[in-house]
């Protein structure tokens, strides 16, 4: 037995049912001599109604769930190379596979016969929304363990221009070109005689959308840095709640150990007391046996002695 055996077998129960078998997992593993299992089994916490439907779903739904973490993946890599076109098709398909997992989550667990409301279903979501943005929220999810749900990932930006690099596309300087073109009267110049300044404009323009998209990629690196801190402040935060909670845990087993001691110890001076009663009462008895067999014995002599004296006066007459 070790911890990812016992971990697999406990975050595929719900959540009613988890304490108890956690408990009798950590049991068997003291009960082997293995102290150090013991409290680690002892550490893992109950899943909440979120967490267990996410578990449900990756044990449940392998293929999809791998789906989902494929698209995860296409996704981050879209938005590293700010693919916008591939962008939008991706996101409009991360919409309907997140809405296609939960509504199959909420239906296993109807079938299990533990129905799950509005609000499990959205923190769900976000769960799902969160192993698209972060691979350790997918690995996480992959995992099957999760005794929470995943916080809402970073949504994706769009670059607006709607092209792959630094340029417009073709359909961007034809639109443009058109809404150059509206407004002109008769006698102005026409549209395929470029007005004084427009070459300049559109470099202006270019310069700016490059500017632009280069904020946006500096914004992007900023968001996912702060994600990374964040992720590991909330780490160091849940290692001292683990620390506290593994302290908790042995300060309950050492009070469980006095009250055993104590009863056992009251049980033996309770026995100890009845049987010093006993013996005193023991003792108390034959003193007065032998205080009543000294009395008796005393008379005895006083009559012998009676009858002695008796006796010699008649021989002397």
């Amino acid at each position: 037995m070790d911890l990812d055996q016992v971990a697999d077998e406990l975050y595929g129960l719900a959540p009613a049912d988890f304490t108890a078998a956690r408990d009798e997992a950590a049991g068997r593993a003291r009960r082997a001599g293995d102290r150090a299992l013991a409290k680690r089994i002892r550490a893992l916490r109950r899943p909440t109604t979120a967490a267990w439907l996410a578990n449900l779903l990756v044990r449940a739904h392998p293929t999809e769930t791998a789906a989902l973490l494929d698209l995860g993946r296409a996704l981050r890599a879209a938005q590293d190379q700010l693919a916008g076109a591939e962008l939008r098709d991706l996101l409009v398909r991360r919409h309907q596979v997140v809405l296609a997992l939960v509504a199959q989550a909420l239906d296993q667990a109807r079938n299990a016969g533990r129905p799950a409301g509005d609000g499990p279903a959205q923190e769900l979501t976000e769960t799902l929304e969160a192993a698209l943005a972060d691979p350790s929220a997918a690995a996480a999810l992959a995992a099957g363990h999760l005794s929470t749900a995943l916080g809402p990932g970073a949504e994706p930006s769009l670059p607006t221009g709607g092209g792959t690099g630094s340029r417009p596309t073709a359909a961007a300087e034809a639109t443009a070109a058109s809404s150059e073109g509206e407004g002109r009267t008769r006698g102005d110049s026409p549209p395929d005689a470029p007005r004084p300044g427009t070459e300049r404009d559109r470099s202006e323009a270019e310069a700016a959308e490059e500017a632009r998209l280069a904020d946006l990629a500096g914004q992007v690196k900023r968001a996912r840095k702060d994600a990374k801190q964040a992720e590991r402040r909330a780490a160091a935060a849940q290692g001292e709640a683990d620390r506290a909670q593994y302290a908790a845990e042995e300060s309950d087993e050492a009070v469980q150990r006095a009250r055993a001691a104590l009863e056992q110890a009251r049980a033996a001076y309770g026995t100890t007391s009845a049987a010093a009663r006993a013996r005193r009462e023991e003792a108390a008895t034959a003193a007065t046996r032998a205080g009543e067999a000294a009395a008796h014995a005393d008379q005895l002599t006083r009559q012998f002695e009676a009858l002695k004296k008796k006796t010699v006066n008649h021989g002397r007459r």
